[in-house]
Order: structure tokens, then sequence, then C-alpha cells
């Protein structure tokens, strides 16, 4: 037991650098008229993922760090979530859950993670998402759980900052500078995008019309870009609103592109493209079966369907999600030879809480 915890340790630790640093994407929020959406585009060198399905009611613990002397976080799910995960089952890049609540991430090289204090510890930036999407409501939820955990600060690899919006249109920009959480919200966050440079720092570009001269990934010339665009919104309808959001994708899109999300949180919709099948897809999340006692369900992201893919999914298994590791491991230049026990310790990760 104690191989395996410390093989599934290494094994999060090496995909840390690569899942927390996607520096080319792209998140904003629309509003308008009572209506909003969330855009997400995912840029990356591969394209390999799967939906999950994700249940409520499971049991949940931290991955352990033997350099941490705190209590690890535990939780159960209250809410079932889609997410789209790319490097295994309960590491997502994001997703949305039953209560509206979505949450997508973008790398942030400046992030800083807090000191060991009394606050149990979560082992892994990654699976921090997996955690707002299992227990969180709104906004006020997510930045409450502040009080209860911490990301440990021995996580390895470039950080992360969120934005995160809920079914009420409460919306925020969340980064960890120097330890501590910083919250834009409100009349703090008057224009509701994120790219790949801190808040502040984006917003003072914006005000000044013009990116810096050096503009690494082209992060802020994004950020101006996009902000543009969500400040012209007029949209009058859901489908406006939708097709608007996939037009202020495009604006901020790269040959990396490799997915294209649009989250409809009050209809309850996820709609998305991707580079290898660019039909729209889309799933109705009210329509998901999140009890415990029914199976995990998955789909492939390039899955070659178009339309609805509500009932598209099949039972999640652990050879689905060994075989999903294979790839993107396989794929990823730096990882590529990772050995194969601690591909199978990341794939058994999900097996211990229970939800099949």
């Amino acid at each position: 037991m104690k191989t395996a915890a410390s093989l599934l340790l290494l094994t999060l630790l090496s995909i840390m650098p690569l899942a927390d640093g996607t520096l080319a994407c792209s998140t904003f929020v629309l509003q308008h008229g009572g209506l909003q959406a969330f855009g997400r585009n995912y840029d990356w060198s591969l394209d390999d993922a799967l939906l999950i399905v994700n249940k409520r009611g499971c049991r949940k613990e931290s991955v352990t760090r033997p350099e941490e002397n705190g209590e690890k976080a535990a939780w159960t799910a209250k809410y079932g979530s889609l997410t789209f995960n790319q490097y295994g089952r309960e590491l997502p890049t994001g997703g949305m859950n039953e209560a509206g609540l979505v949450v997508e991430t973008m790398a942030l090289p400046e992030a800083r993670y807090p000191e060991p204090d009394h606050r149990p510890y979560i082992g892994a930036a990654l699976q921090w998402r997996q955690y707002l999407l299992d227990v969180c409501t709104t906004v006020a939820d997510v930045l409450a759980a502040d009080r209860d955990i911490r990301i440990s600060n021995n996580v390895k690899g470039l950080g992360m900052h969120v934005l995160v919006l809920d079914k009420t249109g409460d919306c925020a920009a969340i980064e960890f500078l120097n330890g501590r959480m910083a919250v834009h919200r409100g009349d703090d966050l008057p224009v509701a995008v994120l790219t790949n440079d801190t808040y502040t720092r984006s917003l003072q570009c914006l005000r000044e019309d013009r990116p810096p001269a050096f503009d690494a990934y082209g992060s802020i010339t994004r950020f101006i870009t996009a902000a543009k665009m969500v400040q012209r919104c007029r949209a009058n309808s859901t489908d406006e609103m939708v097709a608007f959001a996939f037009d202020t994708l495009a604006a901020v899109a790269s040959g990396r592109t490799q997915w294209r999300i649009v989250y409809d949180n009050q209809a309850m919709m996820v709609y998305y493209r991707t580079q290898a099948n660019f039909r729209l897809r889309y799933v109705d999340v009210s329509g998901l079966d999140f009890s415990p006692a029914t199976p995990v369900k998955i789909l492939d992201v390039n899955a070659g369907v178009a339309g609805d893919v509500t009932d598209q999914f099949s039972n999640y298994t652990y050879e689905a999600n060994r075989d999903l590791i294979e790839r993107t491991f396989r794929k990823t230049s730096f990882l590529t030879g990772t050995p194969d026990e601690r591909l199978d310790a990341i794939a058994r990760f999900p097996e211990r809480f229970g939800c099949r």
C-alpha cells in the first residue's frame, strides 16, 4: 500500500507542470439581459480526454504528501458534476456541477500557495478543482472553502488561477499570490476574463489598450481581445449568447486550441467543439444521472458524434481510465518514459472512493 501511494504521488507530481502549464488558455463570462454564458479555450499539444459524469455521495480524500505534517483533506461529494479530464479521473481541467457552478483553470506562473497551517491540505491543485465542484453551490461557497482547506504549497510546477461562475450570475477570478487567496469579484471584476497573467496586470493593460512589449504566450493580447468582445455582447436569446461565446473563443484561438467549451449554467447545458471533431455537441447536464447507485459515465471528447450526446455516455471502467492515461502520457514529450507502474497508480486512484 505504501509503495502504491508513493507511486501515485510521484505520478501526480510529474503531471503538475503540464496540467497547470497550458499557458495559452482563455476563459470569460458573458452576461446581458439576464442571460449568461461561460467560455473556455483549452490550448495544449494534445486533445485526448474523457467527459466524466462524477457522482454525488462519494467519500473522497486528498492525495498524500509525505512532506506535509498536517491533516489531509477528506470530503463527501454533495453534488455530481460533468468534467473534462485529460490526465485521469478526479483530475479535471474544469467542469460544471449539478448546482450550476462552473470552475475552469488557467496556468499562472506567479501563483504561490499557502504555507502549512491548521487547515487540512489538498495535495494536488488539479484535485482542488474537483473538490470545488464536489462541495460548492455558489461563488460564496468557493470563497468560504478557503477557510476549510488549503492547496499544499509543496505542489510542483506552474501554479494556476480560476474563473468561477454560479447560477445566480455571481462570478470571481481567484488567484493565490504570496500564499494568500486574492479575489476579484463584483466591482473588482469589471470584465470577467482570465488568461495567463494576474488579473490586476491584465486589467491595467486593458485600460491602457495595449499589451506589454513582451507578452508571454500572447496572454495579455488574448485578454484584451476577449474583454472587448465581452463588453460589446448584446445577445438577446440563449442561442445568440452561445453563438457569441463561440465567436469570442474563435477570436482568441490558436493552432493549439484543442477544445472550445461553452457552459450555459442557467439551462444546464454544456456545448463543445474539438479540433479533431469540430461539429457542435452538447450535453444536457440536468438529464445526467448523478446517483451513486449507478455507474460513473464517460464519453471520449473526440467521439465521432454530433448534436445531443447526453445519452451517448458509457460506463466508466478502470481500463478506460488507464487507456486515457497511457495515451496522454505517451504523447507528452517529457512524460513518455513514465514507468507503467506509475500509470497504473494514477488509474487506480479513483478506485478507493467507492463510486464506480
